[in-house]
């Protein structure tokens, strides 16, 4: 199985069983930080870190390869992702109408102690 289709079927089985309160929750804790993400991206990776064991807050302690590079920051050799976020990318979306369908389009975060200066 390929890790698009796993990512996949990780998050809709995490939609299943997320309730309003934690949403509510993820909405109020992106706002009072100014985070850019959606409540169901912002749990999803924060469910992944807790059962991983990590400490910190999602998108703030947990980026892309190209996130860290914006910061100045680089992902140490031999370092390998574990956990994953999805977002749904529109097909043919322009700028009158939104997308007929949407493709999961999965990518791959690093934890803080997985980059150096």
């Amino acid at each position: 199985m390929s890790k698009v289709v796993e990512a996949k079927n990780e998050y809709r089985e995490f939609k299943r069983k997320v309730s309003p309160a934690e949403i509510e929750s993820a909405e109020k804790y992106i706002k009072d930080h100014a985070l850019s993400i959606s409540p169901m991206s912002f749990l999803f990776v924060s469910m992944q870190m807790r059962r991983l064991g990590f400490e910190g807050i999602p998108y703030r302690d947990r980026k892309t390869f190209k996130g860290w590079k914006a910061e100045g920051l680089y992902v140490k050799r031999g370092e390998k992702s574990q956990i994953s976020g999805i977002t749904w990318v529109g097909v043919g979306e322009t700028d009158e109408q939104e997308a007929d369908y949407k493709m999961p389009h999965v990518y791959y975060l690093f934890h803080r102690s997985q980059v150096a200066a």
